[in-house]
């Protein structure tokens, strides 16, 4: 089963091959769209919604059912969910808050606050 349905084919993508080394490639550590989440990544991101009290959604529109399964663990565990998110996204009727904003504009704001409280 795909973790996503993409019209693009991308089994004929090649990534940008490493000029340094020349064997390697460019990749960042992150799963893009066709790709599946590595077991050990899925199980932690599992156990780390399930050791929270809330979720924080940045940026995302969760059409990747991988990241898209990860609110819905964390409705069922009856967790507050919000969203800060550019426009409408998957799963947005399941969310508490939805801050339709830039996180480049909320979220040095969010750190502020919350390195205010930590301080006091």
């Amino acid at each position: 089963m795909d973790d996503v349905e993409i019209a693009w084919n991308y089994d004929a993508f090649k990534y940008p091959p490493c000029i340094s080394c020349e064997t390697g490639v460019y990749k960042p550590d992150v799963v893009f769209f066709g790709e599946n989440m590595r077991s050990n990544v899925r199980d932690k991101s599992y156990q780390m919604v399930e050791d929270a009290n809330h979720m924080l959604i940045v940026g995302s529109s969760l059409q990747v059912y991988s990241s898209f399964r990860l609110l819905k663990l964390a409705k069922q565990l009856g967790h507050k969910v919000a969203a800060l998110n550019l426009g409408e996204f998957r799963g947005m009727e399941m969310v508490d808050l939805w801050v339709n904003e830039s996180s480049d504009k909320i979220l040095p704001e969010v750190a502020r606050v919350l390195q205010t409280k930590i301080n006091t």
